[in-house]
């Protein structure tokens, strides 16, 4: 078949309509073994092909068999034109009648919800899918579901479940491993935005049964995805790497490599709280290459939030600011100039090079335009609910810094997030200490420290060591100074080990004031 196509698309104009044929025969074929970059030069000559012929309607076909074929790889970027050339080309020809035309919006409007983040034009595209999809088709519980995605974005969270639910016992129904799939996605979403980790892992697992019984490659690389951020936010590291690195491996065993980016966003992230920073650093290298494919996503954020972490605490402030703006410019492609993920970005970027003046100016930019609300329902926002009340602690807002800490307490202790329990009893520790409260400053600090160790989190464990070697180097009870040199030297080497330099030189400076 290979060899039929070559030698057609080299024929004469008069071999056209065998070129197309036996260029998507060996495209399918191609696609059936994974060799996804073969396929796409097959669908490449059948389009070169259809130059010669006026057949709009199956020009149209072809590249949304070029798009599905990107978008298996997750080359969003690719995916999203090519489609978007297959519905110009229909409406061009006024072919919009045709069932590929609602087929295409279908796959416009899930693509939008799930990676774009876009609702409005979701909605659009997936409302006119809708108007044409049967009801027993498989391709309407995908719709539905997308539509529950896009409700999670609009923090309509209860009806965002009541639409995945509807969505799922629709895709029951039908007995559609690929609808059931969808729809479990939908759900895990939803799970994910409440905080509720155990829904969340169970209803991961159906969703890469249903991906595996359909061989539905998206689909399986996205509850891989979801099982790396369900890992993370339980502090479970080990079992969210090895769901990385499995995925990994699958996406290059089927040479679907555009899926390393959204596996390492997760990994890198878990890599970076576990100090493993040179791994963190080696992956810079792939993410290029990745990014000039895939287009903007939010997984790209938060590996270049990972970047950005990592090289502030090395000393390295110049590259961080650098991978910080690059955050700054895929949020603003994705959701526009004016979105709360901006506003978070650059307040983590200047809360991990310790600008906490100019950190606390975005919460407070952040409060005029969207509100106060402390909030656990999605990746970056937990972040900014555990984070902020450190921050107004270094302002010296200590009551507000402990109200704070004890909401994010809250949230973080139904479904046990370890992580932003520790935040949370590392900001009572620098409120009460603010305030001389020296007895239960030293309280949360411990609490913190323990949480962190139980993470394996050795550069937060060597803050707060730092912290509390503080606080007994002012009250100087009897003992005191002994053993704040010794929870400092304990930090000296918990930052050397790390090699983080404005750490090692923050505890320097306390035992020179001790000495």
């Amino acid at each position: 078949v290979e060899a039929l196509a070559h030698h057609y698309s080299l024929a004469p104009t008069g071999a056209a309509e065998k070129a197309v044929d036996y260029s998507l025969l060996a495209a399918e074929k191609a696609v059936s073994v994974h060799a996804h970059e073969r396929a796409l030069d097959h669908y490449s000559n059948a389009l070169e092909a259809l130059e010669d012929l006026d057949d709009p309607v199956r020009k149209a076909v072809v590249l949304e068999l070029l798009g599905d074929t990107h978008l298996t790889t997750f080359f969003v970027a690719e995916a999203i034109r090519a489609y978007e050339d297959a519905l110009h080309v229909l409406e061009l020809a006024g072919a919009t009648g045709e069932q590929a035309y609602y087929r295409l919006h279908a796959k416009l409007g899930r693509v939008m919800a799930r990676e774009k983040m876009d609702p409005a034009q979701a909605r659009a595209y997936l409302n006119s899918a809708l108007e044409r999809i049967p009801e027993d088709s498989p391709d309407r519980v995908k719709c539905l579901a997308a539509l529950a995605q896009c409700m999670v974005q609009e923090q309509d969270l209860a009806q965002a479940h009541q639409q995945a639910e509807f969505a799922l016992e629709l895709a029951r129904k039908l007995e559609q491993p690929g609808a059931v799939a969808s729809a479990s996605e939908a759900l895990c979403r939803v799970y994910l935005a409440q905080g509720d980790m155990e829904a969340l892992f169970s209803t991961t697992q159906r969703r890469i049964v249903a991906s595996e019984v359909d061989d539905d490659l998206y689909g399986l690389f996205l509850a891989y995805r979801l099982n790396v951020v369900r890992n993370w936010f339980a502090g479970t590291y080990r079992e969210g790497e090895q769901w990385a690195l499995d995925g990994l491996r699958i996406s290059a065993e089927l040479n679907a490599l555009g899926w390393e980016a959204t596996l390492m966003a997760g990994y890198t992230s878990i890599l970076t709280q576990e100090g493993r920073w040179s791994e963190v650093l080696a992956f810079e290298q792939r993410l290029l290459p990745l990014f000039n494919r895939t287009g903007s996503t939010g997984c790209f954020c938060w590996m270049f939030l990972s970047l950005a972490e990592v090289e502030s605490r090395l000393g390295n402030d110049d590259q961080a600011r650098k991978h910080i703006s690059d955050s700054e410019d895929i949020w603003f492609q994705l959701l526009g100039p004016e979105n709360r993920r901006i506003f978070q970005w650059r307040f983590f970027g200047h809360l991990f090079l310790e600008e906490w003046e100019l950190a606390w100016d975005q919460v407070e930019r952040s409060r005029k335009k969207f509100g106060h609300e402390p909030s656990v329902t999605d990746s970056g926002r937990f972040l900014w609910t555990i984070s902020v009340p450190q921050v107004a602690a270094r302002m010296g807002r200590w009551s507000e810094a402990a109200s704070l800490a004890e909401q994010a307490h809250e949230l973080c202790q139904r479904p046990r997030l370890p992580l932003g329990l520790a935040m949370a009893h590392f900001a009572l520790g620098l409120a009460h200490a603010g305030q001389r409260q020296w007895e239960q400053s030293l309280r949360e600090y411990e609490a913190a420290v323990a949480l962190f160790q139980e993470l394996g989190h050795l550069w937060d464990m060597a803050n707060a060591q730092t912290e509390m070697g503080l606080v007994l180097s002012a009250r100087r009870q009897p003992g005191d100074l002994q053993a704040a040199k010794h929870l400092l030297m304990q930090a000296l080497a918990g930052f050397e080990r790390l090699d983080a330099k404005p750490g090692v030189s923050k505890v320097n400076t306390a035992l020179e004031q001790i000495a």
